[in-house]
């Protein structure tokens, strides 16, 4: 009975250490708040993205960095990754900033993909996916698809 228990409980162990989280913790869920253009050239154009990242947990969670591709309108838009060491704060939101770097095949790309002036259109389809790096869980995949925001100079055009 004794050698049972034990390796049930080994069991339950190796599965909650290839889950990637410590049990009873849930993962942080990151998602797009803010796209800038910074700069760039004519072949590689850099943008500042604005994560928000959502800690559900009763505990602050420190990463070590993050990694990460953002595709628009259903399209490859940029990547990028991030060295910045983060402590998401106990049941809150932290807002990080991060460089995403794209290049101009793929802007021509979702430029034929977007039409400004297409009837109803507020809002653009994006989803995020990456991993957050070396926190106390390890590396943990993220993956989530939302809408932003046109600004409005964008949605006012099919007004005109």
């Amino acid at each position: 009975m004794k050698r049972r228990a034990f390796l049930l409980a080994a069991v339950a162990l190796a599965l909650a250490g290839c889950a990637g989280l410590p049990i009873g913790l849930e993962a942080p869920k990151v998602s797009l708040a803010d796209i800038t253009l910074t700069g760039g050239g004519l072949v590689e154009q850099r943008f500042r993205l604005t994560l928000r990242m959502h800690n559900p947990n009763d505990r602050d969670i420190a990463i070590k960095g993050l990694t990460f591709a953002v595709e628009l309108n259903g399209a490859e838009f940029a990547q990028g990754a991030s060295n910045r060491p983060v402590v998401l704060g106990r049941l809150s939101d932290t807002l990080v900033e991060v460089e995403g770097v794209s290049n101009l095949s793929i802007l021509l790309k979702q430029a034929q993909r977007f039409k400004p002036g297409a009837e109803g259109r507020e809002t653009l389809p994006y989803q995020i996916h990456g991993k957050l790096v070396g926190g106390p869980f390890g590396d943990v995949p993220f993956d989530r698809k939302g809408e932003i925001a046109l600004p409005e100079a964008w949605t006012g055009m099919r007004r005109r």
